[in-house]
């Protein structure tokens, strides 16, 4: 039996909300209506991205998303982490 250090059992969680659709700026609804992200949503995700608000492609990643297209849009998002993601 080996022992792993404290770095090797440290987990690091990232949630990360989807940007703004033209539903949020109505203040509206959306359960499950497959709506994509409107262009200031679009802006919001490639903004934190530069920011650096969004994981490194270095860091050991799993992503869960929902497969709604407000989720996955922005495909530089989506290509840029398309190997980590799970379904």
């Amino acid at each position: 039996m080996w022992t792993r250090t404290a770095a090797e059992m440290t987990i690091t969680l990232y949630i990360i909300r989807h940007g703004a659709t033209k539903s949020n700026k109505r203040h509206a609804y959306l359960g499950n209506t497959n709506e994509p992200l409107s262009n200031e949503g679009g802006e919001q995700i490639i903004f934190y991205n530069e920011a650096g608000r969004y994981p490194k492609e270095k860091d050991n990643l799993l992503i869960f998303s929902s497969p709604m297209l407000r989720c996955l849009d922005k495909g530089y998002f989506v290509s840029r982490y398309k190997s980590y993601f799970t379904s």
